[in-house]
């Protein structure tokens, strides 16, 4: 079982960016995360993370056409799906026990 907590700004809170009936980045990685594991949406819309030493993801190499993107930051429901395909091939295949920062992308 793995816990996923998503902390930032509306890159992962984009329910107010994606069209309606669309899911947004946290139902996304819900739905993709093996059972028994759950993910928390600690991130706020317009949240500065600052000082924060994380695991990080580099957006531009995630979400890289312009149908991943609601406006010119916010991920639409295309970007958020290859935002959660990404969190969870990461959670795969990531050695978490290194304890290190690292970049996903």
């Amino acid at each position: 079982m793995q816990h996923v907590v998503l902390c930032g700004d509306s890159v992962f809170d984009n329910h107010a960016y994606v069209n309606p009936g669309e899911p947004d980045v946290v139902k996304q990685v819900r739905e993709r995360l093996p059972k028994g594991s759950t993910a928390t949406l600690l991130a706020m819309d317009g949240d500065l993370v600052a000082g924060v030493e994380a695991q990080l993801m580099k957006l531009p190499k995630v979400c890289n056409e312009d149908a991943d993107y609601a406006n010119p930051i916010e991920p639409s429901a295309r970007g958020g799906a290859k935002i959660a395909e990404r969190i969870v091939e990461v959670l795969r295949s990531h050695d978490f026990t290194r304890r290190r920062s690292e970049s996903f992308f």
